[in-house]
């Protein structure tokens, strides 16, 4: 009994404080949880292998540098002997973390002031003002960038090998230019993820969550994700889901018109998180460096 009251409770303060908050206020502490979540996921990974790999190199190419041979094909043994081990645990492995960087890159105008500045970039490269125009569309971004540094497994194991074979056949500068190649082998992996998707489907979660109380409220959370969904059109996110988008419109109006009929909408309601959720996740754009 205590714990089915624990959970009413609990349903209750979450319930008041979507009424409470605007979806001004709501759309930033969606976003605010989206960073803490990656957060969390960076904390999760490893990075000690990679950094130790790193820096396993950069002593070794000193050494050299300082004609101490032997300290350097020393710590070369110990390079190869803790990879070795390292992959023992983790076999599959490809790819090892070196760092991430979560960016947040919010755009603070609307939808009205996207398009504006997109008819100004238009008007801009016709006139043959491209570095304008290029410094205008760079303002068009709405997004979380993860952008994760990687260090290949099977080059940087190369890589020590031959730096090894070189040191031990005296051939000294081939093997420092060998292992300054672990630094130019890295990989950058970047995710962006489009805000006005974390936002629109946190505006429909209060929707369903205030419906039920409040009709007025719920209206305005679904008001407010229309406006993220089509500022996420006009900034060009999920470019090649343009069907996708016109059927959210069509379904938003009619949960929008439930509501001010008073009728029950939680179930369309669910649908459109859904497919919201669906299109943001097409949305996410991954570019390799």
């Amino acid at each position: 009994m205590r714990q089915l009251l624990t959970a009413a409770l609990a349903l209750s303060l979450i319930s008041g404080t979507a009424l409470a908050a605007t979806p001004a206020e709501k759309g930033k502490e969606s976003v605010k949880e989206k960073v803490h979540q990656l957060q969390m996921k960076k904390e999760a990974l490893s990075f000690e292998q990679a950094l130790r790999a790193v820096a396993y190199t950069d002593k070794v190419i000193f050494l050299l540098e300082h004609g101490k041979k032997e300290e350097a094909l020393k710590l070369l043994n110990e390079a190869q002997k803790s990879l070795n081990e390292f992959l023992k645990l983790h076999p599959n492995l490809q790819l090892l973390p070196l760092d991430q960087q979560i960016i947040v890159l919010g755009y603070n105008g609307d939808v009205k002031t996207a398009q504006e500045a997109l008819k100004k970039v238009k008007e801009l490269l016709q006139k043959g003002r491209v570095q304008d125009a290029r410094l205008l569309l760079a303002q068009l971004v709405d997004e979380i960038d993860v952008v994760t540094t990687y260090l290949p497994v099977a080059m940087y194991n190369h890589i020590l090998a031959l730096a090894k074979q070189y040191v031990q056949e005296g051939k000294i500068q081939e093997a420092i230019q060998t292992l300054a190649l672990v630094r130019g082998s890295l990989i950058i992996d970047e995710v962006a993820i489009p805000i006005p998707f974390i936002k629109a489907q946190e505006f429909i979660k209060d929707a369903i969550s205030v419906a039920k109380k409040d009709k007025k409220k719920a209206i305005e959370f679904v008001e407010a994700a229309r406006k993220e969904l089509q500022l996420a059109r006009v900034l060009g996110y999920a470019y090649d889901y343009q069907k996708a988008y016109e059927e959210l419109e069509k379904e938003l109006e009619k949960v929008e018109k439930e509501l001010k009929s008073g009728k029950e909408s939680g179930s369309l309601l669910k649908k459109i998180e859904g497919e919201i959720h669906s299109l943001g996740q097409k949305a996410r754009t991954e570019r390799k460096k």
